[in-house]
Formats: C-alpha cells, structure tokens, sequence
C-alpha cells in the first residue's frame, strides 16, 4: 500500500506493529540467529577512535595523567574493566576517563551541575554522611 502522506503511512505502519507483535518478534529473531555469523565485534580500538576521536594511546596518557582512577571518586573501575571515556555530547571534547559509577551518575543527571547540586543538598539535608 503506497502512501503519499507521511503521517498516514506512519500510522498504518505503527497499527500493523501492534497488530503483529508476535509474528514480528518471530521474524526478528529468525533473521537474528540466521546472520549472527555475520557480525563483526569491533575492537576496542576502533570504538575509541569512532565514538571519541582518540586512539590508544591518548587513552593511556590520560589513564596516566590520572594515576590509573577515575578523576571524580578517584577508585579505578569494578571488576577489572578500563575506566570508561567520558566527554561532552555536544562538543564531542573529551574530558576524561571515570569509573563505571560515577560515568552513569552524570549521565542520569544529564550533565546537569544544579541537578547534582539539587542532589547533594538533599542528601546533607537527609543525613547523607557516606563520604566514600
């Protein structure tokens, strides 16, 4: 069925989705286990180059700058796993490399500075007095 307008084929799309879940589903995971030989893993490497615009080595010179932890809790990473880049999402600038935590943390917050302010005033307010 061929539409000209945009909405009404995105609305015939979205009702078939619901309509056929299942099938759906079934299909997806069909053509899933057909080409998972197809799928490359992507090396370390190249996601650092790909999401960040750095290699190897910038990463290590950074891991080196910062004593091998992350430059908020200064813990290095759970289980053994590198910290992970963190960098601005609107400029793409890297600003460094954070555990696994702390990474989320700003994540969940958005970046927002009066957000994790907002956070810390709750918890003196509250009676936050982990300082770990």
């Amino acid at each position: 069925m061929a539409y000209k307008d945009k909405e009404k084929r995105n609305q015939h799309a979205k009702e078939y989705r619901l309509k056929n879940k299942e099938k759906l589903a079934a299909y997806h995971r069909e053509k899933y286990l057909k080409n998972r030989h197809k799928r490359v893993k992507h090396s370390w490497e190249q996601r650092l180059r790909w999401n960040y615009g750095i290699n190897a080595e910038t990463y290590e010179v950074l891991l080196e700058v910062q004593n091998g932890v992350c430059a908020i809790c200064g813990q290095g990473n759970d289980q053994g796993r590198r910290l992970e880049v963190d960098h601005d999402h609107v400029t793409g600038k890297v600003r460094g490399l954070l555990c696994g935590r702390c990474n989320k943390v700003l994540g969940s917050c958005r970046e927002n500075p009066k957000l994790l302010t907002a956070m810390i005033e709750y918890l003196h307010k509250h009676g936050g007095k982990n300082e770990n």
